[in-house]
């Protein structure tokens, strides 16, 4: 009887010192990572996010929301678009996520394998920010990372291709020559996304009314284009192309999107 008291004492004091070794352990964790294992309020499920990048998301969305109810201009809602930034989404690899160094962010860990480089820890992140600017993202520049790429003709000559950063995974929906416009949704709001000539960002209503985009054999300018930026890119590894309505020639035009670290 005594030795079964005995044996089940110890049980009970080595289950403890588990408990705190593992409590231990998950502190440790979520110090190094600056994250908590509960999803911060208004962060997506399960990401790597900061409570105050998620107070910056509920604020888009409620500006997005007011904004598609027409209960807020469109001066108004650049003037919150300046606090809150715009989310674009990027691959990021290098060390932990770090609050100071990309202040406002949300992600989630992957790993990532192309022809070239093989990561075992990258990290798809949305960049609560303005623009797609190199110099915008200056902060992590000795990092490595990716946005997504877009090719496409010029319209007067169609053998002469312009290439545009755009958030990874996502093609537009229409171009212009002032840029691409990009149907999005976040929280179950949609609205639309324009990326001008000189990358900068700005929101819209959702463009209706106009030719959904339709899949459409790569032209050989478009590949050439690729194919070149790809040899100085090794996270980007395949190219998809599309044909997208033209808004002011009303007509469509071939685009490539380039795929990222799949």
């Amino acid at each position: 009887m005594q030795v079964r008291y005995l044996k089940k004492l110890k049980s009970i004091i080595l289950n403890k010192h588990t408990m705190l070794f593992l409590m231990f352990f998950f502190y440790q964790i979520s110090s190094v990572y600056s994250v908590s294992f509960i999803t911060p309020a208004h962060c997506p499920e399960d990401s790597l996010c900061t409570a105050s990048t998620g107070e910056k998301r509920k604020q888009f969305v409620d500006a997005v929301a007011s904004f598609n109810k027409n209960e807020l201009s469109a001066v108004a809602l650049s003037k919150i678009l300046k606090q809150t930034g715009i989310p674009i989404t990027i691959l990021y690899i290098g060390p932990r996520f770090d609050e100071k160094m990309i202040p406002a962010f949300y992600g989630w860990d992957l790993s990532c394998k192309s022809q070239k480089i093989t990561l075992e820890k990258s990290n798809s992140i949305k960049i609560l920010q303005g623009d797609l600017m190199v110099e915008s993202l200056k902060n992590v520049d000795t990092q490595l990372w990716q946005t997504g790429m877009i090719f496409y003709e010029d319209s007067q000559n169609s053998a002469r291709i312009y290439e545009s950063p755009a958030p990874i995974k996502e093609s537009p929906s229409a171009i212009n020559q002032d840029g691409m416009y990009f149907t999005r949704e976040i929280d179950g709001h949609f609205y639309g996304l324009h990326v001008n000539k000189n990358l900068q960002l700005n929101i819209l209503k959702p463009l209706t009314s106009i030719p959904a985009p339709r899949p459409l054999p790569c032209p050989l300018s478009i590949k050439k284009s690729f194919e070149y930026y790809k040899s100085f890119h090794p996270l980007v590894h395949d190219l998809a192309c599309k044909e997208v309505w033209h808004l002011k020639l009303k007509k469509y035009t071939p685009i490539g999107i380039a795929g990222v670290c799949e």
